[in-house]
């Protein structure tokens, strides 16, 4: 409530030594495991002169960037090494004259003088007052209580808007800040043991909005069994200040203060996101109605009754007062715990508002039924609120006006309307109710520790005031530089969001880290949400244009760190690279609102938005962005031309050896391919929500590898191992999809499709790279061709015609007889085919025939020394280019410094470059004459392509026996292909074919 942290208390903690057999010391600093990694904490010296460890800004929940795995408050993540906990971790977003604190707040403090397993100390877990809106556990110091031979443990929660925005809406339903205090306890329980705690013995304690806190947990389903006993000071459940009313209305008038006028939530939700943290505190006050100002205490940004959703679990649900008398529904298996309760108020807690009282003494006086509070009031009539009022003012004064003498007056009216009945009331239905042991205490010491009351020059005044009591729990001496402002920016309310701003600044001479995953060893970091950004002219007029590179790497590997600037910034752009999350922790999906699937993919939605609010001041053009990538970065970049989360935030397109046509672009059954993950990890469950709570309370380093491991036996032979990859996404009200249908529907039916230049194409021997794998599969492949045909295709066949379709393939390849070792070209050819050829050439079609637009179809095909993986895998004598191969011709690489020298090769470099830049420049590969050629657009009548080879000429129907073969297997299976013009989508037997009628479906 009124936080004695916030404006006067000071910090000093100290520490003691011990040398136990759960932790280790090394060099008078102690280290401690904890699930997420191991800590190494401080060891100092008490007040009293004896010592304790302390382990201080000890993550207990993800900040809400980068590190969240799905959504927040959840899991920290883990660390490597020993992480150093000498240190406070920020306090939370909040303003305290000046705006202060950091959205990565969610750190907890542990002070102990044993840390042996066995010792079982009590845990004692304070949260801390401020009304909730300023605060921070870091304020509060073990001094005195580590005498007793307990534990303690402080933390942060989010505060205001940050941490009690509610806009009944599924994805902001309210009370994140209570949440956050229900994952301090529960990392708590996993892991105090370590530091010497007994986890079956917390009690959770509290002052004023910290005590309401503590008695909400008693009535909240999701805190039950995280506690066992609890003492609340100066505050409870049944307080009017302590249960927000109209949040949604609140948050509008927030809204309107901000800049807008809405009476749409998520319209509102939309906006809040994109404001600085600092713009989202200190609005309590401004936000107060014509009432509010005079009724009741100015905390309004507080927890609330949650509407209740579907799958959404709720911290309060129903008012605390009817559970505190009736219990929780008949619908929950729950009982209210009956657990020891202390509970108390000071004897003059209303000296804290005192002062403030008298400047409004004649609102009053003149209508003094502003002492009703809302609780009651809101069952009075008009006439009956004007009578009530009257007889509280003729309690305590009788027939006369109250005036600024009466100020003992004022003390007992706001102690007692906003502290004593309430507390009192609280003790005695949780005595009555649940039949539990309740201890009531009144505090009136009053010596040169009461440092509220002294600090407001009421020393002549009898009473403790609230927050006096705090100063005989809690060594304090006064500090206020140790709280600095930190004006840091990151997500509002959800991942992935904007990032943080910093002081100063800051370093950008080395990479981020890369995305976790798993490359021979365990690799990276969750936080790892980084771009780089190359130019070679910060001049704003400059206007260069931009190209935007997303790296391949099946879905599971890969960083934008890993290329470089050197041959495209010959031709005057700008090359941005970043990191999108990986593997599960990338593109798990359970279907459900939290987990929908593709947040690898969102991810990269919030770097193209980072560009477009920031290139400019890079000399770049924002309104003209190329996105391109290769393999799985190609089929990104036409993912983002069908998503409508992408929609204005790129200009045009280039995708290498790889399409959202492909098989392999998109995931099917990521559900049950989750619960399979999970049975790896440890869990047997068809629950998703169990499931994702398991998998929340992981190790980052768990959920790498785990692609081949989830493999089905189908899947081992049919198709790439790409499988947590982007998914069709579940429509859930007002969760925004990166898609939500397949992208061949979007492609063919979509009359939202961007309209731009699109350039893409295959290496002539992509299949190379995994030809020798195929190699160690062969007599499966001979016996069961069927494994050649693609799921898309294949689930539109019965068995009988799945097995034809494998023998018709297997013919066309190689005739009537098995493939062998020796027939290299035919594999290649064969998986060149499948997996890239034919699909890249299906998408070329599909959108230069529905858009209209310019295509520029490729088919790379040198062979040189720059060809690092084909020559890698040692088949240089082989025909064709590899799977990634061109990426040398775009990227350097140390590894091929001595071919760059090569004077040929140079020129190949510079061309294919320079191809590359004047699309991105212009949308056409050859505006002009220099390179001596002209790259004709693809069109449906001529299938134009551009041979990137030694000839470096145009071409007509690449690859055209092998793609006409593989047309003849889609045309028959009904699916969109090469040759047809009207592309009726024929659906499977029993669903509605559908015909496209318009000439022209894109977006101009």
């Amino acid at each position: 409530m009124f936080s004695a942290g916030g404006t006067l208390c000071g910090i000093l903690i100290y520490a003691q030594i011990s040398v136990i057999a759960s932790s280790k010391l090394v060099e008078n600093e102690p280290i401690v495991r904890v699930n997420e990694g191991q800590l190494r904490g401080t060891v100092e010296t008490l007040v009293d002169g004896s010592s304790s460890y302390s382990f201080k800004g000890i993550p207990f929940a993800a900040p809400p960037v980068g590190e969240l795995r799905f959504k927040a408050p959840q899991p920290p993540k883990p660390w490597e090494g020993i992480r150093d906990a000498s240190n406070f971790g920020s306090i939370c977003t909040q303003y305290n004259s000046t705006y202060q604190g950091d959205e990565d707040c969610l750190f907890l403090n542990i002070y102990t003088k044993s840390l042996d397993k066995h010792a079982k100390l009590p845990v004692m877990v304070w949260i801390y007052g401020g009304s909730y809106y300023e605060g921070s556990g870091d304020f509060f110091t073990p001094d005195f209580l580590l005498q007793h031979d307990v534990i303690l443990v402080t933390f942060n929660y989010r505060l205001e808007l940050l941490g009690f925005l509610s806009l009944d809406i599924p994805e902001v339903p309210g009370n994140a800040g209570m949440k956050d205090q229900v994952a301090a306890l529960k990392w708590i329980q996993r892991n105090i043991d370590n530091f010497g705690g007994d986890k079956n013995s917390v009690t959770i304690f509290g002052e004023s909005s910290g005590a309401s806190s503590v008695t909400h947990h008693m009535l909240s389903p999701m805190s039950q069994g995280l506690f066992h006993k609890v003492i609340a000071q100066s505050g409870a459940s049944t307080h009017d200040w302590a249960i927000g009313r109209d949040p949604v209305e609140r948050a509008f008038r927030a809204g309107k203060i901000l800049g807008i006028e809405t009476n749409d939530t998520y319209e509102l939700l939309n906006y809040l996101r994109g404001l600085d943290a600092s713009a989202l505190t200190n609005l309590t006050f401004s936000t107060l109605t014509e009432d509010e100002k005079y009724r009741g205490l100015p905390e309004k940004f507080i927890p609330v009754i949650e509407k209740k959703f579907h799958n959404v679990e709720a911290f309060l649900d129903e008012e605390p007062i009817e559970t505190l008398v009736e219990g929780f529904p008949p619908t929950s298996s729950l009982e209210l715990p009956e657990i020891p309760l202390m509970l108390g108020y000071n004897s003059g807690e209303g000296l804290i508002i005192v002062k403030d009282h008298l400047t409004k003494l004649d609102v009053y006086n003149n209508k003094p039924s502003f002492y009703i509070q809302q609780e009651v009031a809101e069952r009075l009539s008009d006439e009956k609120l004007e009578e009530y009022g009257d007889r509280v003012k003729r309690f305590y004064v009788g027939d006369r006006n109250i005036t600024s003498n009466d100020l003992d007056v004022i003390r007992d009216i706001l102690t007692d309307i906003y502290f004593v009945f309430n507390t009192q009331r609280f003790a005695h239905l949780y005595s009555y109710v649940c039949d539990s042991t309740v201890y009531l205490y009144r505090f009136g010491y009053e010596t040169g520790l009461n440092v509220i009351k002294i600090a407001l020059g009421l020393e002549n005044l009898k009473g403790a005031s609230h927050a006096d009591e705090l100063f005989y729990l809690f060594y304090n001496y006064l500090n206020e530089d140790s709280y600095k402002n930190q004006e840091l920016r990151e997500i509002v309310f959800k991942a992935p969001q904007p990032p943080k701003p910093w002081e100063g600044i800051r370093d950008a001479s080395n990479f981020g880290s890369i995305c976790t995953q798993y490359n021979s060893t365990y690799q990276g970091d969750e936080d790892c949400l980084f771009l780089n950004i190359y130019t070679k002219s910060l001049d704003k007029h400059a206007k260069l244009p931009v190209m935007v590179w997303i790296y391949g790497g099946s879905y599971y590997e890969g960083s934008g760190d890993f290329f470089t600037p050197d041959f495209l910034l010959q031709h005057d752009v700008i090359l941005v690279t970043f990191n999108y999350r990986l593997e599960l922790l990338g593109f798990l999906s359970l279907d459900i609102p939290e987990v929908p699937g593709n947040a690898g993919m969102k991810d990269q939605v919030a770097a193209l938005k980072w560009i477009q609010q920031n290139i400019d001041n890079f000399g770049g053009d924002k309104n003209s962005v190329t996105i391109f990538g290769e393999s799985s970065g190609a089929s990104s970049v036409t993912h983002h031309m069908l998503s409508p989360m992408s929609q204005g935030l790129f200009h045009k397109v280039i995708a290498q050896s790889g399409a959202s046509t492909h098989d392999w672009a998109i995931g099917r059954d990521p559900v049950e391919r989750a619960f399979r993950a999970g049975k790896i990890l440890g869990i047997e469950t068809n629950d998703t929500y169990e499931l994702l709570n398991y998998l929340r309370g992981l190790d980052a380093n768990a959920l790498t590898n785990l692609t081949f491991s989830t493999l089905t036996e189908d899947e081992k032979y049919r198709g790439l191992p790409e499988k947590f990859i982007p998914v069709i996404e579940k429509k859930f009200h007002s969760v925004e999809a990166f898609l939500d249908e397949e992208p061949i529907k979007s492609l063919v039916y979509s009359n939202k499709l961007p309209k731009i230049p699109l350039m893409l194409g295959y290496n002539s021997g992509e299949g190379l790279i995994i030809v020798k794998d195929h190699l160690t599969k062969l007599d499966v492949y001979n016996n069961v061709p069927s494994f050649y045909i693609q799921q898309e295709v294949a689930e539109r066949l019965s068995d009988e015609e799945l097995e034809e379709y494998g023998e018709r393939v297997k013919r066309f390849y190689v005739g009537d007889r098995n493939i062998t070792s020796n027939d290299l070209d035919v594999i290649r050819d064969i998986l060149t085919d499948i997996y890239f050829a034919f699909n890249t050439q299906r998408f070329a079609h599909l959108y230069s025939y529905v858009c209209r637009s310019n295509v520029y179809l490729y088919r790379f095909g040198y062979e040189t020394a720059l060809n690092v993986i084909k020559i890698a895998l040692g088949l240089e004598n082989l025909y064709g280019a590899s799977h990634a191969d061109e990426l040398f011709y775009l990227f350097y690489n140390y590894l091929n410094e001595d071919s760059y020298k090569n004077q040929e090769l140079r020129e190949i470099v510079f061309k294919v470059t320079k191809l590359w830049t004047d699309f991105a420049k212009t949308g056409n590969p050859t505006p002009d004459n220099s390179l001596g050629v002209t790259w004709k657009p693809y069109t449906t009548e001529g299938n134009e392509y551009f041979n990137l080879d030694d000839s470096f000429s145009m071409g007509w129907s690449a690859d055209k026996e092998r793609m006409d073969f593989w047309d003849t297997i889609y045309d028959e299976t009904g699916l969109q292909h090469l040759k047809y013009k009207n592309f009726p989508f024929q659906k499977k037997s029993g669903e509605t074919s559908i015909t496209i009628l318009s000439d022209n479906l894109c977006d101009k």
